[in-house]
């Protein structure tokens, strides 16, 4: 009988060490995936930081034409909910840049692009919404970005014209509404 209960014992060990090597196993694996994705992620942000230079790089000094193809590019991949965060923050510097740029068309054409974009970064919309009444009241009126905590501060410190425009939406939240 003491032999049999140390044979148990000795298959408990034997298990029990075998347990350990394959949760050991285990670990290392995982960490082994964790520097590969380290790795991959290291790698987007390089090819990002890159691809990021080359957009400056036709911001300024291409022409209006290629600044709209641009922008038009840069608009769909942050309208894509398939775009990586990363990927989508590396190039709101550059559509802060097109709201502003000197030329009428690229301004007119960026906010056509982004007007319907849901959960629009919230300084490329206080920047359209800061910009030309005649490119700022439409994008106001028509954008899914637009919260109630966004309502709010239009309506707290923005003019007339953009409180009227707030006022004026279908979707204003109760708060706004009863702030006015």
């Amino acid at each position: 009988e003491h032999a049999a209960d140390q044979s148990r014992l000795d298959e408990q060990d034997r298990l029990d060490h075998q347990g350990a090597l394959g949760r050991e196993r285990l670990r290392a694996g995982r960490l082994s995936d964790e520097a590969h994705l380290q790795d991959d992620e290291a790698r987007r942000r390089a090819e990002v930081h890159v691809a990021a230079a080359v957009l400056e790089a036709v911001l300024d000094t291409g022409s209006v034409e290629a600044r709209v193809a641009l922008l038009r590019q840069l608009a769909s991949m942050i309208a894509d909910l398939e775009t990586p965060k990363i990927e989508r923050d590396q190039v709101i510097p550059i559509l802060l840049k097109l709201v502003v740029d000197p030329d009428r068309h690229v301004r007119e054409a960026l906010i056509e692009e982004l007007i319907l974009v849901p959960d629009l970064n919230p300084d490329l919309m206080f920047s359209i919404i800061a910009s030309d009444d005649d490119l700022a009241l439409p994008f106001l009126s028509a954008t899914p970005s637009l919260s109630g905590w966004h309502m709010m501060a239009i309506l707290r410190v923005g003019d007339e014209r953009r409180q009227c425009t707030v006022a004026g939406r279908g979707d204003i939240t109760a708060e706004a509404a009863s702030f006015i």
